[in-house]
């Protein structure tokens, strides 16, 4: 009985009605090209794609630019479309928005709440400048 190679025992190996030796040389040229495409990318495009703003560099903070990334995927979910239409995205652990539905969250609700002027009265001002010129004085 003769024996057999390993390359003649895969090509016998069906997977996906290929021989099983070609489908793992084909998912291995998928892997080479989709490294070097990353590679391309991060060269010019400094790692990220334009389109998109990640937490980090949002003019919202992490902690707004995330929560409104997870509600408009929660919104996207409950319309049944695309969380990208709405203009939100998760890579791994970046939080992305468009630069649009960033003007959108922007335009939504004032960032801080703001405190209401005070209108101290003169005598208030006066009394408050005694005290902390006493303050200082005595340190």
């Amino acid at each position: 009985m003769k024996k057999r190679t390993e390359d003649e025992r895969c090509a016998e190996v069906g997977y996906g009605g290929r021989p099983a030796a070609a489908a793992l040389a084909e998912y291995a040229r998928e892997q080479v090209l989709r490294r070097k495409l990353e590679a391309v990318m991060k060269a010019e495009l400094g790692g990220h794609d334009p389109r998109w703003i990640e937490q980090a560099f949002s003019p919202l903070g992490p902690r707004k630019h995330i929560a409104a990334v997870r509600r408009r995927i929660a919104e996207a979910e409950t319309r049944g479309v695309s969380s990208v239409e709405l203009g939100a995205a998760v890579d791994r652990r970046r939080y992305l928005l468009t630069a649009e539905s960033i003007a959108e969250e922007l335009g939504r609700a004032p960032l801080r709440k703001t405190m209401p002027a005070v209108n101290d009265t003169e005598a208030e001002e006066t009394a408050y400048v005694d005290f902390m010129a006493r303050a200082v004085n005595r340190g």
